[in-house]
């Protein structure tokens, strides 16, 4: 049931099977769970081995190496052992940290120094004002049956006079913990993708114990969440679209600078130049490579520049924009535009076909 009520908000979970830190993040704090999770958070009522302890430790280890947010997630996880056996919780801290502690230090060592460098990069990204209220309203639009039916199931068993305080609570913490990091710069909802899976585990366990009134109250939070769901899938408008825009992209060829979509620098063979989410802020703090970047932007010396239309960032005088296009992704259209060489753009017009989202000129709102 649990892995039922995972899957079954498909605009969500199909994420967690794509090539992304975030699937591998979900797997290795589940797998952790498996080995640290308490079966009640009741005092007392057990206590954790040491190779529970270092098994459970290095899981943790492992995903924080694949995503830092694992550190976030994963704390409850040792943590919560403070309510059933303090000294379990004792070796469960002491392993997590010092198994976490070699991977970092040999990290460093390996990469002298830049490993953590490149972890500080995170810290430049700005707050977005409203971002979390969006996405927290968006993930319980998702996931909004999956809860519902788990705070049927709690009340329904605190009736009974059993309780609930099962250890899975603790994979739940992982959503109101992942909150604050929903405010920075880029941050999608693969942030609450670990609490998905922890509220269904939770969820699932808490519907076993009601028996029949449980799976059928467990089918039906799934029967809604596959109701409500719309896997993402591109319309023809949107392939029309994509086709006139990497088109045009494609027949310029190479070189190219995009800020975003990456698939851009596939079609003309070149390794992606800059990572537009987070180049702006680059740009911004002067880090080590943007100016060579922005010297070849000064200079011409690109075939087709790509932006995001709104950022604005990357104009200057030596470009022109010739057309943008509104290209569909699985969270809505996004526009672009497209910009030329000053010099080349009377001779390169962007030809929009009308049923396309798409214009020939430089595509801002007026």
């Amino acid at each position: 049931m649990a892995a039922a009520l995972a899957l079954a908000p498909v605009a969500h979970s199909f994420w967690l099977g794509l090539a992304r830190v975030d699937g591998l993040l979900v797997a290795l704090w589940l797998w952790a769970a498996v080995a640290l999770l308490p079966e009640t958070l009741e005092r007392g009522s057990e206590t954790l081995s040491w190779p529970r302890v270092w098994a459970g430790g290095a899981l943790l280890a492992l995903a924080a190496l694949a995503k830092p947010t694992a550190a976030v997630v994963g704390a409850p996880l040792v943590l919560g052992w403070l309510l059933v056996d303090r000294r379990s919780a004792l070796r469960a801290a002491v392993a997590t940290l010092a198994l976490g502690g070699a991977a970092l230090g040999a990290l460093l060592a390996l990469t002298h120094g830049g490993f953590w460098w490149s972890l500080r990069l995170q810290l430049l990204h700005a707050r977005v004002p409203g971002q979390t209220a969006r996405l927290v309203g968006g993930a319980l639009l998702r996931h909004g049956a999956t809860l519902v039916a788990g705070l049927t199931a709690a009340a329904l068993l605190g009736r009974r006079g059993r309780g609930w305080r099962d250890g899975a609570v603790l994979l739940w913490l992982a959503g109101p913990l992942s909150v604050p990091l929903l405010s920075k710069s880029g941050a999608i909802f693969v942030y609450l993708l670990p609490w998905a899976a922890g509220q269904a585990v939770l969820v699932g366990r808490l519907c076993g114990r009601l028996g029949a009134r449980g799976l059928a109250l467990g089918a039906a939070a799934i029967a809604a969440l596959l109701a409500l769901q719309r896997y993402p899938t591109p319309t023809a408008e949107d392939q029309r679209t994509a086709q006139a825009f990497y088109g045009y992209i494609a027949a310029r060829g190479a070189p190219l600078l995009a800020a975003n979509p990456d698939y851009a620098y596939y079609l003309v063979g070149e390794p992606v130049r800059i990572e537009g989410s987070s180049f702006p802020f680059l740009m911004r703090h002067r880090m080590p490579g943007v100016a060579g970047v922005l010297a070849d932007l000064d200079a011409g010396r690109f075939r087709t520049v790509v932006e995001k239309t709104r950022a604005g960032r990357l104009r200057t005088p030596a470009y022109s924009p010739v057309g943008a296009c509104d290209v569909g992704f699985f969270n809505g259209p996004m526009r672009f535009t497209l910009l030329v060489p000053a010099a080349e753009a009377a001779g390169a017009p962007f030809a929009a076909p009308a049923d396309t989202r798409c214009r020939a000129d430089d595509g801002v709102a007026r």
